[in-house]
């Protein structure tokens, strides 16, 4: 009987994972609640990252966790830049851990902590244009308003968002292992959506499910010659 070595054991938990995320977002469609969908897509993402990164993950939950202070504490004139100093900074720091004695991060904590870094780097820079449109708004008379300030402000008309709302949008499940990254807005019109349940995600799905079968022989195939271990070290030349 073939056994699977670490790495292999860890790509395929990888692949499962991430089927496991498109059924569960029927789960997070049916919930009509909004904060009991936040915390459905805050504890998915957790779960995630507790399986795939392991302890590793603290890294992310450290960075998050600071990022959402930042944010808080400073103006929204200054806090993407603190914001981006420190998620670009703390990943450097990530990817030479082997330099400063501590364990060397897994391949898959990467892809988690890059997305988690542009998502957080990305709500500050959303929040400081927010500030500015509004700041405009507030110096320009109603009347002279250019058209295209008024679409901006209708399009980002949200207030600056909660701690426990930017923390649990820094774990939310969808897109935290692949990818995409996405804004803070998109994130909160899902949870306030409330259509959600006559979207008919189930047909859509299937329709990008049926190259799944094809995916999963490529995935096998180019795996074992050229596996996630592999690319993490040609990273590291």
């Amino acid at each position: 009987m073939m056994m699977l070595g670490p790495m292999e054991a860890d790509d395929l938990i990888y692949v499962v994972v991430l089927i496991l995320s498109l059924l569960f977002g029927t789960v997070v469609k049916m919930s009509a609640d909004p904060w009991r969908r936040q915390v459905l897509c805050c504890f998915a993402g957790c779960l995630i990252v507790a399986i795939v990164c392991r302890l590793d993950g603290l890294h992310s939950l450290l960075t998050a966790f600071v990022n959402c202070i930042i944010i808080s504490c400073f103006k929204p004139s200054i806090c993407h830049v603190v914001s981006f100093m420190w998620c670009f900074g703390y990943i450097a720091f990530f990817r030479t851990t082997a330099y400063f004695g501590l364990p060397q991060v897994a391949p898959h904590a990467n892809a988690v902590q890059l997305i988690l870094t542009l998502k957080m780097v990305g709500l500050g820079f959303e929040i400081h244009d927010m500030w500015q449109i509004h700041k405009q708004q507030e110096q320009e008379n109603e009347e002279r308003m250019s058209r295209t300030l008024q679409q901006l402000h209708s399009r980002q008309n949200f207030i600056r968002p909660t701690f426990a709302s930017m923390f649990m949008y820094s774990f939310c499940y969808v897109g935290l292992l692949a990818g995409p990254y996405y804004k803070y807005k998109t994130y909160n019109d899902m949870i306030h959506n409330s259509d959600s349940r006559r979207i008919k995600t189930f047909s859509i799905m299937m329709k990008r499910l049926k190259w799944l079968p094809v995916l999963i022989i490529g995935f096998l195939v180019t795996s074992t010659y050229y596996s996630i271990q592999v690319s993490h070290f040609l990273y590291d030349i």
